[in-house]
């Protein structure tokens, strides 16, 4: 029997999932998303990335100030779902909104749950350099990601994995992990795991100090904050007097030295060191510029061997 699927979602990863789904069958009756808010230094107004997606297949959307009350709620409950798929929505769902659809309320988490609940799962699993991560769809509960588990699949972290390569392998790896869910649902084939809550990690979301770059800790954890921060927002440093981001790490050398000097710039990229060893850093973003090769960068005067990384500006007195 078809479901009547409602889907939430804000977020490029929510965009992502409501794409694969729709393109796998599962269209939902209508796509409930934040409303667009003003952004940027012009602020313009912008739609969600779930919103230009669902427009663009011609879904059925509803921008909400909030799901739990109000118009939004009264849209939701016109709707009668049987089931709700939340992915990458950014509303915490109401005890009587989770209690609408008989089927009950889904989420799809970047995580192989109960580890790395939250809000940047794939940011953290990088950062703390992991080898291993996955999909968890579980069944929304009051507590923050705590639900019982339907699907779970695991996938390997690859060393040269960044934040963008990562993301696109959990997208796609959510998108078959969601069909499979929905065609058990279909089936009545759901069975429910309860995660154990003594394994549980949390996932804080990136505040703007967590992208500093603290050039004493040892090169491998270094290299673990630049690519999960790559391409975007970026880590930074300081350099003479101005933040400077940096993106494409490679890997790490035992090398000597007082931690964030430039003691090496070869067409590769420029070495650095850190509380213990160095690493490799193939590009850099100057203020105001766009990212370029540190070997450009080089050539045309903005980088030294001897320069040196600091996490202060010292500039101007600030």
């Amino acid at each position: 029997m078809e479901q009547n699927l409602v889907f939430m979602g804000s977020g490029e990863f929510g965009a992502g999932c409501l794409k694969g789904l729709v393109e796998n069958g599962h269209e939902p009756v209508a796509v409930i998303t934040q409303k667009s808010k003003p952004c940027g230094r012009g602020r313009k107004v912008k739609s969600t990335h779930v919103k230009s997606t669902a427009e663009k297949m011609g879904l059925n959307v509803l921008e909400v100030q909030s799901v739990n009350k109000g118009e939004g709620w009264n849209k939701l409950s016109e709707l009668k779902p049987d089931v709700i798929v939340v992915a990458d929505f950014g509303q915490i769902l109401s005890q009587r909104v989770l209690d609408l659809p008989p089927l009950g309320c889904f989420n799809v988490h970047p995580s192989l749950l109960p580890r790395y609940r939250g809000a940047a799962p794939i940011q953290r699993t990088l950062e703390n350099g992991e080898t291993e991560t996955g999909v968890s769809i579980f069944k929304i509960v009051k507590e923050l990601d705590a639900g019982p588990i339907a699907l779970q699949k695991k996938i390997r972290v690859d060393y040269d994995d960044n934040f963008a390569s990562l993301f696109k392998k959990l997208l796609d790896l959510a998108v078959d992990l969601l069909c499979e869910f929905m065609e058990k649902l279909k089936e009545g084939r759901v069975k429910l795991i309860s995660q154990d809550e003594k394994l549980a990690t949390y996932a804080p979301k990136v505040e703007p100090h967590d992208l500093l770059i603290r050039w004493s800790e040892p090169a491998e954890k270094v290299r673990n904050k630049i690519r999960a921060y790559d391409p975007k927002p970026g880590a930074y440093s300081y350099l003479d007097g101005e933040r400077v981001k940096l993106f494409e790490v490679r890997e790490v050398e035992k090398v000597a030295g007082e931690a964030g000097n430039i003691v090496k710039i070869e067409k590769k990229g420029m070495l650095v060191t850190t509380g213990e060893g160095g690493v490799w850093i193939s590009k850099i973003q100057f203020p105001g510029k766009r990212v370029v090769h540190v070997w450009d960068a080089y050539i045309g005067r903005r980088l030294k061997e001897g320069g040196k990384f600091d996490v202060h500006c010292h500039q101007n007195g600030r």
